[in-house]
């Protein structure tokens, strides 16, 4: 199949060079398309925004009036990035035809009156950057005086940046929230935007400076614009107003911190051609407050006749996101005690890992970072303590077959920990740390109980929590 070069008017030569052309009638002649203006895919210079397209870039075509239409007509960019060629031929009846192009292909349309889009919702690089430039074009040419149709491509989408000139807090990541994804265009206008809303990563494009492209869309006041985050903290701003993004548009904010933690933003207006102007307007940014893991929330670990302790024989078979009373071969009791709302341990035989009272952490919730570890225990011994090492407590990874201890406290490994305990109530506090453990060690994480010694005693817990230390 003959294959139909056309040519990109990336110089002002290539018009004039179809101007003679254009001064004889084309009736049944080729039709020579030109991309007229350079608002196309490939940012190439990144402080005036002119553009160029790309080997390979793709653009698909729909007509009418010509003796056989396009219909999603694929056009590709060659290497030299100023011709474009189609696998078929096109030509002119007897009178204007109507052309309708967009960028970047889709091979499943099928019709004009619905051209859809859904702009990614992960940015972070120049590539997922250039893939999200959705744009049209229109023009009608009349064959009696040429064949030469000229496409003119305007960005549909709305161009966001945010200037990050905090230097000593650089932003690693930027966010923009609660964005609509998705646009219709019929050949003449784009609908309004739809879809789930999603949050859009970000590209660095320059060192503090993040883009994205984003559907025409209004945000609420009030709500979060962006999330900006730094290596320890992550910040939200909030327009006092509402803010209207348009196409074909750069809207840029400029963020800093202040010393009182507040983070001013100012709206700069940009007026580089192609794209179109933009409106100032200023905002405050708030610190972003993270609520720690729990891994064992306070509720969780409140005993009552309500508690569901599921009944296992070994530390990997224990109820994940539950207690577990773990007990093998009648070496012990782990149950629920009314009278002091907590749970009583008793170890008449076997090894420590044969009589515990477990917790198992739903799967997924951990994450590497510094736990701590309180509970209240005591037993019905008349002494202040026994041994001073009554109770042992371990903090395992909860997946694994072999024994994964983490470190509590100021040890230099990991390893089970033990606690006095006495005819009153103490309260006990461990830090537990994670900050270097594995995902599959962090998936989920027990916590273990049991008397360290066989002995006559009852061991009461109550109160449990391992939370976050933030």
């Amino acid at each position: 199949m003959k294959r139909h070069y056309l040519y990109l008017s990336m110089a002002a030569l290539l018009i004039a060079g179809c101007a003679k052309e254009n001064n004889r009638p084309a009736v049944n002649a080729d039709v020579n398309i030109v991309l007229g203006s350079i608002q196309t895919r490939s940012i190439t210079d990144k402080d005036t925004y002119s553009t160029n397209f790309a080997e390979n870039d793709q653009i698909g075509i729909f007509s009418t009036g010509l003796k056989a239409d396009m219909a999603n007509a694929l056009y590709t960019v060659a290497a030299d990035g100023t011709t474009v060629s189609s696998e078929t031929e096109y030509q002119f009846g007897e009178s204007a035809a109507s052309f309708h192009a967009y960028f970047p292909y889709n091979a499943e349309l099928t019709s004009l009156s619905a051209i859809t889009f859904s702009t990614p919702a992960d940015q972070s690089t120049e590539t997922a950057f250039n893939s999200a430039d959705f744009m049209t074009a229109t023009a009608t040419q009349d064959p009696n005086t040429g064949s030469t149709v000229v496409l003119n491509f305007e960005h549909q989408l709305s161009f966001v940046k945010v200037v990050w000139s905090d230097t000593e807090n650089p932003a690693t990541s930027v966010a923009v929230n609660g964005i609509l994804p998705d646009v219709t265009w019929n050949g003449s206008a784009l609908g309004a935007a739809s879809g789930t809303a999603v949050d859009i990563q970000m590209w660095e494009a320059k060192t503090g400076e993040f883009w994205a492209l984003v559907p025409a869309q209004t945000i609420s006041a009030g709500k979060p614009l962006f999330t900006i985050t730094t290596a320890d903290k992550s910040y939200e701003f909030k327009p006092a107003n509402d803010v209207t993004f348009s196409a074909n548009q750069i809207k840029t904010y400029t963020l800093k911190v202040n010393a009182s933690e507040t983070v001013v933003a100012v709206s700069v207006q940009i007026g580089t051609n192609p794209w179109g102007n933009n409106e100032n307007f200023n905002g405050d940014v708030d610190e972003v407050v993270v609520p720690p893991i729990e891994l064992i929330s306070a509720q969780q670990g409140t005993f009552s006749a309500e508690t569901e302790l599921a009944p296992a024989t070994g530390l990997t078979g224990c109820k994940i996101g539950g207690w577990s009373a773990l007990v093998v071969n009648n070496n012990g009791t782990v149950a629920y005690n009314s009278e002091v709302d907590a749970i009583a341990i008793t170890a008449t035989g076997g090894s420590w890992y044969q009589r515990d009272l477990v917790w198992r952490s739903a799967e997924g919730i951990a994450k590497p970072a510094k736990y701590q570890l309180k509970f209240k225990v005591k037993n019905n011994s008349a002494s202040a303590d026994i041994t001073g090492d009554d109770i042992q407590i371990a903090v395992m990874a909860g997946d694994l077959s072999t024994n994964v201890f983490f470190i509590l406290n100021d040890a230099t490994s990991g390893a089970s920990a033990y606690s006095a305990a006495g005819p009153e109530w103490a309260e006990k506090k461990y830090t537990v740390n994670l900050t270097g453990e594995s995902a599959a060690n962090l998936n989920t994480v027990r916590v273990v109980f049991t008397p360290k010694t066989i002995d006559a005693y009852t061991y009461y817990i109550k109160d449990v929590s391992l939370i976050e230390i933030k």
